[in-house]
Parts: C-alpha cells; structure tokens; sequence
C-alpha cells in the first residue's frame, strides 16, 4: 500500500510541476488578450487560478488516500492495560470475580410507572459526592427520577430467588474489565457464545405492559439482593420479568409464559 501511495503522490506533484512550468512560458499580453496557440499569448490570471485548482486537488487527493491507508492499517485500537469495558451488573453490589473490578455500586432508578413523559432507561445511580450547583426547591415543569423496586410476588419470587423480593429496592455495580474491550447483553440465553466470556447470567426485565411509562429491557443477575431497610410499597420505578408470548414468537423453542432468560458476555 506504501508503494501505490508515493507513486500516486509523484504523479500529483509531477502535474503541478508541468502546470506551473506552462504558465512561466506564458507572454504577457494586454489584458484584453487571450490565450492564442499561434501567438503564445495568455491569461495569466486564469492560468494561476488553474495552479490554485490543481493544489486544491492535489491536497483533497492526497488527504483521501491516507486516510484510507490509515483504516487499512488500523487493525485494533490501543487499549490502555489491555482492557477497559464497561458494563452494569443489575441487582447486585459487587461484581464478578472474573477479572473485573468496581467502579461504584448504586441503586437502580428509572421514571414513575406512572408517568407518561421523562427519561425511558434504568440507570445504575451513584449516591451523591461532591459539590454542585442545585435548588432544593419542587418544580413543575422538572423531569423525575425514582428507585426501583422489583415487582415479583412472593410465590414467583419464591420459585426463581428462594426468597421474597416485593417491593425491596434494587442495587446495581458499574464493573469494569481488566482484559476485554466488548460487552454483549444476550437477550434469550443464559450462556455465552464460544469465545465469549460469560460475567453474569439472569432474568429479563423491564416495566409493566400496561403501565405508562416504557422503559428498557436489562439482564437483572440471577442471584439478586435486596437494599435493606427498603421494603416499603413505594411505586416509584417498577421492576418486573419478562414473559415469552407465543404467537409474535415461535413455540418451540420458546415456551408460553415462561421468563426469559439472559447473559452479559464480554470478549
């Protein structure tokens, strides 16, 4: 590819030269005059402007050609210590023992079921540090932002968790890789693909089909904890699983009613 470059850079430079020598030999005639074989007579003006032109190619040219030979040479980007994705570990504190560490653990929160504006995702919030501008005052014209709590009745929660969950608060950890730069959340599985590295496996979930407010689907870990002291029925963001519906999917492989399961895979 280097070869092709220097050649083609020749021929750029070569075409400016003998562009350049063809106006040196130009007469100066009166500026009425223009360009006439037999007299050798030309406008200067419209042979410099035809150089300008010439360079403007030129540097156009040869700006896309290494650009390109960058991107064909550009095989995998840096990555500082050999790693450096991120990823949310929904419904726990801690993060897998898997070469990963903690960046922060937070609790979930989301819009009220209730609303029918405002933000649409759950996002991992970390308990406020430092100073900001804020105004403790209750505006209305304000977006909100609410804790989430699962919504799993107890028989179900009993079957899935061995333990009762309604109502509780959900916790998150923001993890980071050591050794991998890709994240993966697979919808459906609850192991990885060859290659991939499996952090966690769990249930799917998101807000109540009937509810206002849509949000979306997250992989809420297998094993989840409870944020102590929160068990109140507050209903602020919900939190439920995610039923397979036969029909919109084929049955088999997918069964009526059953939680649909997930992986967060790293590579």
């Amino acid at each position: 590819m280097s070869g092709h470059w220097f050649q083609l850079r020749f021929l750029f430079r070569a075409s400016l030269f003998f562009a350049s020598i063809s106006t040196l030999n130009c007469q100066e005639g009166n500026a009425d005059d223009q360009f006439q074989p037999d007299n050798g007579y030309c406008d200067l003006e419209t042979e410099l402007a035809k150089i300008i032109d010439i360079k403007e190619r030129i540097s156009f040219l040869e700006y896309s050609i290494r650009t390109r030979i960058g991107g064909d040479l550009k095989v995998t980007p840096k990555i500082v210590n050999g790693g450096g994705v991120t990823f949310v570990r929904w419904g726990r504190t801690i993060c897998p023992e898997n070469e990963t560490e903690l960046v922060y653990h937070g609790i979930v929160a989301g819009p009220k079921y209730s609303d029918k504006g405002g933000g649409s995702e759950y996002i991992c919030l970390a308990m406020p540090v430092g100073p900001y501008a804020y105004d403790d005052a209750i505006h209305e014209w304000s977006s909100s932002l609410s804790g989430t709590e699962y919504e799993i009745d107890d028989n179900r929660a009993r079957d899935l968790y061995g333990r009762k969950m309604l109502n509780h608060n959900v916790p998150c950890a923001v993890c980071r890789s050591k050794t991998r730069i890709s994240v993966l959340m697979l919808p459906g599985r609850s192991a990885c693909f060859d290659s991939w590295i499996t952090e966690y496996t769990g249930h799917l979930m998101s807000a109540y089909v009937k509810h206002n407010q849509r949000t979306n689907y997250i992989c809420v870990d297998r094993d989840p904890e409870r944020i102590t002291g929160k068990g109140a029925n507050e209903d602020g963001s919900l939190l439920y699983p995610v039923e397979v519906s036969c029909g919109f999917l084929p049955c088999p492989p997918f069964v009526n009613g059953r939680e649909v399961g997930c992986a967060v895979c790293t590579k």
